[in-house]
């Protein structure tokens, strides 16, 4: 008794395993957890700035998602949970279906009951009638069966034929849910092994993917904590902008070293550029000029391209390296006079004009003064304290997010699995019939049923157009 009650138990879990229910409890439950990520910012999308900004304003509520890894919810344990339940529950379903879905396949059956049910037959009466006559009709119905396709079996006594077309069509439900196993170890690859990083680079600067190279890692690689090895140069980059001074779009050239030399290639906003299971895209720019610092016999103290935010008409600043001078820029990519004092006319840098502030940071003072106010062009010198500032040059700089992502091309593998599967299954689904021979008192009847996994009663009316075209015209 103890016996039969585990197995009873045991068939009981497999039989839950494989239920429905669980696969739609298990689904409303990741679609939950997928919007909770849509809401909440997450790591992997948040900038260093970005996470900055929430770190300052809100600490206590970055406190309590980070203490539940709700910032990191694609890959905390919970989502590994149920991706695993999910993979056990397809797996146990398709094991279930199995049996039945390949015994239907290989078995050749001419049971009527096997395709019947309790529909009756349809029948056509053969004139001139006999055994021999209702032969020849079922060999006409059989030639005429095979040139649509369908692979015709002969009953043992030779008075039925059982006709298929698509007989394997059943297995496209067992690749249909192949197909989800191989979409959740994508997921699980993407989960574990993603890496995502942020570049900036400026016009002619060269990138050789070491790590020291990012600005940022947003997601670490748990298996493979190397970045992709990836090497370019961007060789320019150009903003283009509407009417009313809008980014309608950016593209950068990248210069890739490959075997037969460089080659060119385009990244754009929303087009980036792959190479493997790495992609590169362009999301954000900026000017870099170039800042000289010279003494009063001009000569060179120092100098470096420096990043800034200030095309939007922005403000932003840069520290001067071993002086206490901070300088403080704002632009006007295409300068012309206005009423209220400088604008812009467009956004290219058609006319552009720096005003900057320079001020002096000494110990002890609340409130400092600039040593130098005022608008200076590119070249023109910035004269202060025996000092001479001047921007001679002016480039753009890019910011690359750099992903590499193993998983994804598994779950697009598992995707075009899917589809195949739905064709297999739907587009060309499994029809049958069986014919036999009717004899009464001389007189011969010719009666089928057919069966159609999809469109039963068009598949009917094929049939018979087809009886007629085949044996109604001969008989």
């Amino acid at each position: 008794m103890k016996k039969l009650r585990i197995t009873s138990y045991i068939f009981r879990i497999i039989a839950f395993l494989g239920s429905s229910r669980l696969a739609i409890c298990i689904s409303v439950l990741l679609l939950a957890v997928f919007l909770l990520g849509i809401l909440i910012p997450q790591k992997g999308r948040l900038s260093p700035q970005e996470y900055e900004l929430f770190k300052t304003f809100k600490p206590f509520r970055l406190a309590f998602l980070e203490k539940y890894r709700l910032m990191e919810i694609y890959s905390s344990w919970p989502v590994f949970i149920l991706f695993g339940a999910l993979f056990l529950n397809v797996t146990v379903c398709m094991a279930n279906r199995w049996k039945g879905i390949w015994k239907r396949c290989i078995e050749k059956s001419h049971q009527l009951s096997a395709i019947s049910g309790e529909r009756s037959a349809n029948s056509l009466p053969i004139l001139d009638g006999g055994l021999n006559r209702g032969r020849d009709a079922l060999q006409l119905l059989r030639k005429g069966l095979s040139r649509r396709g369908f692979r015709t079996y002969p009953g043992p006594e030779g008075d039925s034929i059982w006709a298929v077309k698509n007989r394997w069509a059943p297995m496209g439900s067992v690749v249909f849910h192949l197909s989800f196993l191989v979409m959740l170890a994508g997921a699980i690859v993407s989960s574990s092994t993603r890496f995502s990083g942020i570049a900036v680079l400026a016009e002619g600067q060269p990138f050789s993917g070491q790590k020291r190279e990012y600005l940022s890692i947003i997601a670490k690689e748990k298996t493979t904590k190397a970045p992709p090895k990836l090497e370019f140069m961007m060789s320019n980059l150009r903003p283009t902008y509407n009417a009313q001074g809008r980014l309608v779009d950016l593209a950068a050239t990248l210069s890739v070293p490959k075997k037969d030399g460089l080659r060119e290639v385009a990244v754009r906003m929303n087009r980036p550029y792959k190479e493997g299971a790495t992609s590169v895209l362009l999301s954000a720019y900026g000017i870099t000029p170039l800042w000289v610092l010279r003494d009063t016999s001009g000569k060179e103290l120092d100098g470096a391209f420096v990043n800034l935010m200030v095309l939007q008409g922005s403000e932003d600043r840069f520290d001067i390296p071993k002086t206490p001078y901070i300088v403080i820029v704002r632009l006007f990519p295409d300068y012309a006079e206005g009423k209220d004092g400088p604008a812009t006319r467009s956004l290219v840098l058609n006319n552009p004009v720096f005003q900057i502030e320079v001020i002096k940071d000494e110990p002890g003072v609340l409130i400092e003064k600039p040593v130098f106010s005022g608008l200076i062009r590119p070249g023109e010198p910035a004269r202060f304290d025996g000092y001479s500032l001047t921007f001679p040059e002016i480039r753009y700089w890019g910011q690359f997010l750099i992903v590499r992502d193993y998983g994804i091309l598994i779950i697009f593998a598992g995707f075009a699995v899917a589809i195949l599967g739905l064709l297999w299954r739907l587009a060309f689904h499994r029809r049958e019939m069986v014919a036999w021979i009717v004899n009464k008192d001389g007189s011969s009847e010719l009666q089928w049923i057919e069966k159609s996994d999809y469109y039963p009663h068009l598949f009917a009316w094929e049939c018979k157009e087809l009886v007629k075209e085949s044996v109604g015209r001969r008989t």
